[in-house]
């Protein structure tokens, strides 16, 4: 009953629907246990929640958890430190919290697509193509470069 403030509420997927999904390719990731913004928890509760969040997708779908997705977007530092004590790689935030950080793993940028989106809202929603460095392009070739020399050469 977390979105009751938004109208009726609406439906969520039950463990069943959860693993159908899973079983067929579907990655998971955390939103929390109570969807409270973690900007409005103290940093335990907020360690706490993200925690357990963790530990009950992690047992049910036999798998770790890596991911973090703020509820609301809403995430600032304490509540980033918070998510990266509870043990996830990286977080999600974006439209709706405070700009996202490119360059922080804890707070990286998302785009929200609605079921009711057509195709060209969501290509709408995308953000324009830009040429990376060609320092970030060598990269990129020597590190596929590399994978492919290990998938095809070591036999």
């Amino acid at each position: 009953d977390w979105d009751n403030n938004y109208g009726t509420p609406e439906k969520l997927m039950g463990w069943q629907h959860i693993m159908e999904l899973h079983e067929n390719g579907i990655q998971f990731g955390s939103h929390g246990c109570d969807h409270t913004r973690l900007t409005e928890m103290s940093g335990a509760d907020a360690r706490d929640d993200a925690v357990a969040s963790k530990v009950i997708l992690e047992k049910k779908l036999g798998l770790q958890i890596s991911g973090y997705c703020y509820p609301f977007c809403a995430a600032d530092s304490n509540s980033q430190g918070a998510v990266a004590e509870a043990g996830y790689r990286y977080a999600v935030g974006g439209i709706g919290g405070h700009p996202p950080d490119r360059e922080n793993c804890f707070y990286l940028p998302r785009i929200e697509i609605f079921g009711d989106d057509s195709i060209d809202a969501f290509i709408a929603k995308l953000p324009k193509p830009q040429l990376s460095e060609l320092s970030q392009r060598i990269k990129y070739e020597q590190l596929r470069a590399a994978r492919d020399r290990a998938t095809y050469m070591s036999h």
